[in-house]
């Protein structure tokens, strides 16, 4: 009982005791928060990372589509860095396709010595001798003005690269960004929390000015090698430079602007359009892993610059319509049949996807076109596996994952809709609605699930063609 009586007696020198420990902890604190030495960063690090793991992967946005010089086209066209007119001739191909907006992540920050006009000047200064070029025609005697037309010509962001220290001597006049940005504060003018650059790595004016705007590709990764986040804004010579992604995304958007709202200690919010970006008050948003390398669909530029791409679907809106031609050897008693069919009847009906695959390939045969590039060719893959299923439980050989070729499994994507939204002697139409859940739901099991979410994005252009082509209904 004596020890207690020590605390009953002395509640002074408790109460100044703990404030002075809580009052240490707090300072203490505050010094780690300031100065986040190595192992506090690094346990910050592990608990993101937790966090992402239990969040899991999140799809990435179907709409998005990455065109990659990889080994296959510098195999094709040769090494990098390719002559600018050949850069143009790919963009110029991406812009055919209809883009909302393309973000270009190549620097173009010197002219294209490959140009006629600088071969001219390196034959006169060396050799004493000249081409006459007076003929030529202009994207060939300067390719920088054939990437120029085409950056002209399309919905294109171009990137540049912004560089910090004293040790930085690359200087350079940087063109607005031509991105509307509002900056809101609730003190004056406010606190500018984004990062200043005092130097930069920009495409040369011809380029520059032809593009519909710039952004910047700095991003640097946590002192573990991983990208965890990034700034969204970069300040240089008074102006606000965009991220070449959210630049990108803007001009997807269109007429939306972005809004910056800041105060005294800090950034409060960007929003983008309507959507409201999560950043800290350095103007840095926290990167969400969205699954391994390769997870956004890649297309090699060389089949874009060769037109496999162009040809692929050509083939597909061609061959498409016989994916059912195998039913003219299936009973009319099964086919109108307006109940259940009996299980000997589904496997007479299961036929119809060899029996179809057989009759194109007899076409196929007779008309002497055997290539990879015979619609018939494409006709018969589907005609054979669009029943296949994702998950292997599908007919006739029970093939799954990607073991289904492509054009099997958006057959069966656009089959499955078309049934369902269809009035059959067996069933009633279904609204547009009931249809994109069933799809959703079988999603992993029936369908691929990338297939799925590209559907799920395009859905109100489904909508669109059904109401534009539903069957006509007789009065």
């Amino acid at each position: 009982m004596r020890f207690l009586s020590v605390f009953k007696h002395s509640p002074q020198r408790t109460s100044k005791g703990i404030l002075a420990v809580g009052l240490f902890l707090c300072v203490f604190s505050a010094i780690l928060v300031m100065l986040t030495p190595e192992p506090l960063q690094k346990l910050d690090r592990i608990a993101y990372d937790l966090m992402l793991h239990r969040l899991g992967e999140k799809p990435h946005n179907p709409n998005v589509l990455i065109v990659d010089v990889d080994e296959a086209s510098l195999s094709r066209y040769g090494q990098w860095p390719w002559p600018r007119h050949l850069v143009a001739r790919l963009l110029d191909t991406v812009r055919d396709g209809k883009p909302d907006s393309v973000g270009v992540d190549i620097l173009f920050a010197e002219p294209d010595r490959s140009s006629m006009q600088f071969v001219n000047m390196d034959l006169k200064a060396y050799f004493d001798m000249e081409l006459d070029i007076s003929g030529l025609p202009p994207e060939v005697v300067d390719h920088d003005w054939a990437l120029s037309r085409t950056l002209h010509r399309g919905t294109f962001y171009l990137g540049l690269m912004f560089r910090f220290g004293e040790g930085n001597t690359i200087q350079a006049d940087v063109p607005d960004s031509r991105l509307a940005v509002t900056h809101v504060s609730r003190m004056g003018d406010g606190v500018q929390p984004f990062p200043v650059a005092d130097g930069a790595v920009v495409a040369i004016p011809q380029l520059a000015t032809a593009a519909d705007g710039l952004g910047f590709v700095n991003a640097v990764p946590d002192s573990d090698g991983v990208l965890r986040r990034m700034p969204l804004f970069i300040r240089y010579g008074g102006n606000l430079y965009p991220s070449l992604a959210l630049a990108a995304y803007m001009q997807s958007r269109q007429n939306e602007t972005v809004v910056i709202a800041s105060g005294p200690e800090g950034l409060v919010s960007i929003k983008a359009g309507k959507t409201l970006i999560p950043v800290d008050r350095q103007g840095f948003v926290a990167l969400r892993f969205r699954g391994p390398s390769g997870t956004y669909p890649h297309i090699s530029a060389a089949d874009v610059l060769d037109g496999k791409i162009s040809r692929e679907v050509d083939l597909l809106v061609k061959s498409s319509p016989l994916h059912d031609v195998g039913k003219v050897g299936v009973r009319d008693s099964i086919l109108l049949k307006p109940g259940p069919l009996t299980p000997s009847e589904v496997e007479e009906m299961k036929k119809h996807t060899v029996l179809g695959a057989e009759t194109l390939a007899r076409a196929e045969s007779a008309s002497s076109i055997s290539d990879d590039t015979s619609f018939l060719k494409t006709a018969r893959e589907i005609a054979l596996t669009h029943h296949e299923k994702w998950d292997g439980t599908g007919y006739p050989y029970g093939l799954k994952g990607k073991n289904i070729p492509l054009s099997g499994r958006l057959m069966a994507l656009a089959d499955m809709y078309d049934a369902l939204i269809s009035e059959r002697v067996y069933k009633k139409a279904m609204s547009h609605e009931t249809a994109v859940a069933i799809i959703r739901n079988r999603c992993g099991t029936q369908f691929d699930p990338e297939i799925v979410k590209v559907f799920e994005a395009l859905a109100d252009e489904f909508l669109a063609i059904n109401l534009e082509y539903a069957d006509k209904k007789e009065v």
